[in-house]
C-alpha cells in the first residue's frame, strides 16, 4: 500500500521520456512508478531528513526533491537523484546540495526554467493558515 501525504505543492513529476513517474509520499520515500504497467518498480527513501518532502522536479538525469515545513522550524534539504535510465548509479546516486542562505523552514517550492535555472521558495516564518 503506497503512504502518501497531502498538502504538496508538485507531488509528482515524470522522467523526461515519460516513461517513469516519481512520486513524492510519507517519511521521505519517493515511489518509481512505470507508466506503461502503472507499477511501483523501485521506492526510494531519502533519510536523515528533518521536514516531510514537498516538491519535486525533473531536469535533465536528475530528480530534484526538496523539504520544509510551514509550521515550525525545522529546516530542510535541497536534493538531486541521478535518473539516468542508462546510468550505473541509476536511482542509487544521492547528493545533497549544499549553498549559502537561510532556509529555517526549508523550502516550500520550485521550478525549473529551460532545464537552467531552478528557483526555490524558502519561507522566514511559519504559515498562518
Amino acid at each position: 500500500m503506497l503512504k502518501l501525504y497531502g498538502r504538496y505543492e508538485d507531488q509528482m513529476t515524470f522522467s523526461n521520456d515519460g516513461t517513469l513517474a516519481f512520486i513524492a509520499a510519507k517519511n521521505g520515500k519517493v515511489y518509481v512508478v512505470d507508466t506503461q504497467t502503472l507499477s511501483v518498480v523501485h521506492s526510494l527513501t531519502l533519510s536523515g531528513g528533518s521536514s516531510p518532502l514537498n516538491s519535486l522536479v525533473v531536469a535533465g538525469d536528475w530528480l530534484y526533491a526538496i523539504e520544509g515545513n510551514r509550521y515550525g522550524a525545522t529546516g530542510g534539504r535541497l536534493m538531486r537523484i541521478n535518473i539516468d535510465q542508462l546510468s550505473a548509479e541509476f536511482l542509487h546516486e544521492l547528493q545533497t546540495i549544499q549553498f549559502n542562505g537561510a532556509a529555517p523552514y526549508g523550502f516550500q517550492d520550485m521550478a525549473i526554467n529551460n532545464g537552467s535555472y531552478l528557483a526555490l521558495t524558502a519561507p522566514m516564518g511559519p504559515d498562518s493558515l
